[in-house]
């Protein structure tokens, strides 16, 4: 069963892995994030960043494309606050504008990322 999620309104740090999980060279930070992020996917056409953020306030944060490179984090972004989603963990694009986030109940909630467009 899928639930759909409700809108409240409308410090990271992002790294390059070498050949081993140890091989970490950070390339920026996110002055704050609001919490944990629990989960990352990028969008298969745009190429959009979203971010899972668990606790203290359950959050989603999408990230344009960088106009150069890969630093997503300061590029233009907006935050999407969730709620009723218990411990959220997991998210996936289930299409350009949507996303599946997943919790430790093994509940399933879809997202729409444009509600406007």
């Amino acid at each position: 069963m899928c639930h759909e999620l409700r809108i409240k309104a409308a410090a990271g740090q992002q790294f390059i892995m070498g050949a081993t999980f140890d091989d970490l060279t950070l390339i920026e930070r996110h002055p704050d994030l609001g919490g944990w992020v629990t989960a990352a996917d990028l969008s298969p056409e745009s190429q959009r960043l979203t971010l899972l953020v668990n606790a203290p306030e359950a959050s989603v944060w999408i990230f344009e494309p960088p106009e150069a490179g890969d630093r997503f984090l300061s590029s233009k972004s907006r935050r999407l606050r969730i709620s009723g989603v218990g411990q959220a963990e997991g998210l996936t694009f289930e299409s350009e504008h949507n996303i599946l986030i997943t919790n430790e109940q093994r509940e399933i909630f879809a997202l729409d990322l444009d509600p406007t467009e």
